[in-house]
């Protein structure tokens, strides 16, 4: 195959899989949120809806592009990158 074929896959697969991982996280809401937790495989595996909150802190505290964000961090206090 040629590179142009190969880009045109490789921007299609890459759209669809994030398709796909939207429609998970939108039925993970839908179906776990407030919910508790799912077992598939008792006492080894289980379904559960948690929230991560605390990445964008970490980026902010590294000083990464991310504190630039127009959102209440602790970081965001008058200290900005541009």
């Amino acid at each position: 195959m040629n590179k142009k074929i190969m880009y045109i896959i490789t921007i299609l697969s890459t759209a669809v899989l994030l398709f796909l991982d939207q429609i998970a996280k939108y039925l993970a809401v839908l179906h776990l949120k407030g919910q508790a937790a799912i077992p598939i495989i008792k006492n080894v595996f289980e379904l559960q809806y948690l929230e991560n909150q605390g990445q964008p802190l970490v980026l902010c505290r590294e000083r990464k592009l991310f504190c630039d964000w127009d959102i209440d961090f602790p970081c965001n206090s008058g200290n900005s990158l541009s």
